[in-house]
């Protein structure tokens, strides 16, 4: 779909003393991509205020950023942090697939028998032997937004030999509105028990009935922006200048994230 992307910034560094040094910004980003033409007239999609035409721009990114750099007079020791919050693109993919796949624009039908068409035919309008199957449809929330990303890093440098340096760093990224695609089109959830076969050994699986709350479709996957991502780092690194220059460098980093499924390109249906 169309696609009409701005952003403006703006910064300033200030040096307060000597030995600290900090940078200021303010950052605007605006996505704005051309709504879906077709809604569903469905009546148990508008009666879940479901609608396959709607996708409102995110007007609030507003992202700020402080850097602060400190060093003592004697050049062998550095601190330095940082914080913003930045904002994400969202797939094309994502949007292109709800703008196409809403229950009128693609049809599936099946035909058996006779009623197969032989090559070379064609057709000047859709057959009327084919039985029409309960497609799958995508829509876009009405609360999707742009996903936003809060990071902070803090990192504490010593000079500790003419040519070699030790640096720790800290790094902190909370994500939120991450974008992924959730069926609202599920039975009653039940759970069944079976038993491993030649054995006693029994094992729960659940699954959805057939009930769904929408009875014309068989997916109703709605594009949210629900999911959520949090990352802690912590980084190792010595660095040291060798003759003519030429410096080498080690480093380790001990990372853990934690995330609520994010998937901004899951737009194939019972694909795993």
């Amino acid at each position: 779909p169309n696609l009409q992307e701005y952003s403006v910034f703006v910064q300033d560094e200030w040096r307060p003393r000597r030995d600290l040094t900090l940078n200021l910004g303010l950052r605007y980003d605006l996505m704005k991509t051309d709504a879906p033409p077709v809604r569903n007239p469905d009546a148990q999609l508008a009666a879940a205020d479901i609608d396959t035409s709607r996708l409102d721009a995110d007007t609030n990114n507003w992202g700020p950023r402080l850097g602060v750099a400190w060093s003592p007079a004697d050049g062998r020791f550095a601190v330095r942090g940082g914080w913003g919050l930045f904002y994400g693109r969202t797939p094309s993919i994502m949007l292109g697939t709800a703008h196409s796949n809403n229950g009128i624009n693609i049809v599936s039908l099946t035909f058996t028998g006779d009623a197969v068409p032989t090559y070379p035919g064609s057709f000047s309008q859709i057959p009327s032997l084919g039985t029409a199957a309960r497609p799958n449809i995508f829509y876009i929330d009405k609360d999707f937004a742009n996903s936003r990303l809060m990071q902070a890093n803090t990192a504490v440098e010593w000079q500790f030999q003419r040519y070699t340096s030790v640096t720790v760093t800290y790094l902190f990224v909370d994500g939120a509105d991450l974008p992924r695609s959730i069926d609202r089109n599920l039975g009653t959830a039940s759970t069944r028990t079976f038993t491993l076969a030649g054995s006693n050994t029994t094992f729960p699986y659940h699954f959805y009935g057939p009930d769904r709350p929408f009875a014309n479709f068989t997916r109703v996957i709605g594009f949210e922006a629900s999911a959520e991502s949090r990352y802690h780092g912590l980084t190792l690194e010595l660095t040291r200048r060798l003759a003519n220059h030429l410096p080498y460098r080690a480093a380790y980093t001990l990372g853990k994230v934690e995330a609520t499924v994010p998937d901004a390109t899951a737009v194939v249906p019972g694909n795993a």
